[in-house]
C-alpha cells in the first residue's frame, strides 16, 4: 500500500513560527531577540528574519533597550496588539451592542443601536433587527477607520441555533434561516463569524472568566429562553446540526409527548410558565423571572412554591448536562447570576446523591457582556492566525 507522506509547507512553518513569537511576547512581555529564541527554540536567524518582517508590518514594535550586564544592550520587542482590531456584536431582542477590541484585548470603542418598535404592531420587527445590526456593523467599521486601526474580522452573537453562519431559528429575534454571516461579509468584505449566545458565554468564561484554567465547561443561560454552551479542550462543541446545548427542548415528564414544540421546548415553556404565574401583576417574561428570583432569594413566602418548581426544572436540566457531558464546571449566566449563591445552593442541593458526579456550579464573571466578550475572543483567535501569516 502506498503511503503518501504529509509534510508542512514553508508557509505553514512560517505561520507556526510567527505565532510562536507573538504568543511568547504576549505571555512574557517585551523580550530581546535572544530571549525569544531561548523561549521558543527558534534559531537566531529565524527570529531575526521573522521579527524584521513583523516589525515592518506593525505586528511587533520596539520597547526600549534591555539593561546591559557589560555587553552591548539589545533592543526589546513587544506584540503591537493595538494596531489591529476586531469588531464584536451581540444582538438582543431590543438592541444590538458592539465594540472594537485590539489584539491586546483592550476595548477601543463601544456602540449601541436601539431597535425601534413598528408603529403598526407596537413591537420590533425581524427586519428592523437585521437593519439595526447592519447599521451597528457599519458604525464599527467607520470607527476602526477613524481610529486608524486595521479591522481584521467581525464576530456576532445571537440567541438561537446558528449553523455555518446561518441563523436557523431564533424566537427572540424572529429570524429563520437568515444567512447573517454572508450578509455582513458581503457588506464589509471581512471575515465574519456568527455564534449562538450560550456558546459565546461558555467560550468567554473558559478563556477569560470563571472557567479559566479548566479543560471543559458548560454554560447554563437562563434568559428569555434556556440554553447551554459546551467547550472542551478549547473547542466549542456544536453537534452535527449545531443544535448541541438546546436544553430548553428537554422533556420534563410524559405529558410532553402529547404536545408538539416549535419555538420553545417543553422545559423552556414550563420555566416561562412558572415565572409568569408568580405574583398578582402580569409582567413581561424577563421581568417576571427577575421578580420570582428576587422574591425567592428574599424568602418571600408567596414565592416558595413557584421557586421550588423553577429550581426543580433547572436541576433536571443541569443534571442532564452533567450526566451526559461530565463538564469540569457548569457556569450559571443570565438571570441565574442575579443571586448566584442562592441559585447554586438550590440547584446543588437537588443533585447531590441523585447523579454520579454532581457538577461544580459557579457564577459567570463576565456579567451582562458575557456573550459580547465571548464572541470577541472567538473572532480574535480565528483571525489572529491569518494575521500571523507571512
Amino acid at each position: 500500500m502506498n503511503m503518501k507522506k504529509r509534510t508542512a509547507t514553508t508557509r505553514v512553518v512560517t505561520q507556526i513560527n510567527r505565532t510562536a513569537i507573538l504568543d511568547c511576547l504576549e505571555e512574557n512581555g517585551p523580550l530581546s531577540r535572544k530571549q525569544i529564541g531561548a523561549k521558543t527554540g527558534l534559531s537566531p536567524a529565524t527570529v531575526e528574519r521573522l521579527s524584521a518582517a513583523m516589525l515592518a508590518e506593525g505586528i511587533l514594535a520596539h520597547e526600549g533597550m534591555q539593561q546591559s550586564s557589560g555587553g552591548r544592550p539589545s533592543n526589546l520587542l513587544r506584540a503591537a496588539g493595538e494596531s489591529r482590531v476586531i469588531a464584536a456584536i451581540e444582538v438582543r431582542r431590543d438592541s444590538a451592542h458592539g465594540l472594537l477590541r485590539d489584539f491586546g484585548r483592550k476595548t477601543v470603542t463601544t456602540e449601541v443601536v436601539e431597535f425601534d418598535d413598528d408603529p403598526a404592531t407596537g413591537a420590533v420587527s425581524a427586519s428592523t433587527r437585521l437593519a439595526g445590526t447592519l447599521a451597528l456593523t457599519q458604525r464599527l467599521v467607520e470607527a476602526a477607520t477613524s481610529e486608524k486601526r486595521e479591522l481584521m474580522g467581525i464576530g456576532i452573537s445571537v440567541p438561537g441555533i446558528v449553523h455555518d453562519g446561518r441563523v436557523m431559528n431564533t424566537a427572540e429575534l424572529g429570524w429563520r434561516d437568515i444567512a447573517l454571516a454572508s450578509i455582513v461579509a458581503s457588506a464589509t468584505d471581512l471575515p465574519v463569524h456568527v455564534e449562538n449566545d450560550a456558546n459565546c458565554i461558555a467560550f468567554g468564561e473558559w478563556a477569560l472568566g470563571a472557567g479559566r484554567g479548566t479543560q471543559s465547561v458548560a454554560s447554563y443561560l437562563l434568559g428569555e429562553g434556556v440554553g447551554a454552551g459546551i467547550v472542551n479542550n478549547g473547542e466549542i462543541y456544536r453537534g452535527f446540526r449545531s443544535a448541541a446545548g438546546e436544553v430548553g427542548f428537554l422533556f420534563t415528564e410524559r405529558g410532553a409527548l402529547a404536545r408538539y414544540f416549535t419555538d420553545q421546548g417543553d422545559l423552556e415553556s414550563r420555566i416561562a410558565g412558572v415565572a409568569s404565574s408568580h405574583g398578582q401583576v402580569r409582567l413581561a417574561a424577563p421581568e417576571a423571572m427577575q421578580r420570582l428570583l428576587d422574591d425567592a432569594a428574599d424568602k418571600i413566602p408567596s414565592a416558595k412554591d413557584a421557586a421550588d418548581e423553577l429550581f426543580d426544572l433547572l436541576a433536571f436540566s443541569c443534571g442532564a448536562l452533567a450526566t451526559v457531558l461530565d463538564p469540569e464546571v457548569i457556569i450559571l449566566a443570565g438571570h441565574l447570576a442575579r443571586h448566584p449563591a442562592f441559585a447554586i445552593r438550590e440547584i446543588s442541593a437537588r443533585l447531590v446523591g441523585r447523579i454520579p458526579f454532581p457538577p461544580r456550579l459557579v457564577a459567570g464573571t463576565l456579567g451582562d457582556d458575557g456573550a459580547l466578550l465571548g464572541v470577541a475572543e472567538i473572532i480574535t483567535r480565528q483571525v489572529r492566525g491569518s494575521t500571523y501569516l507571512a
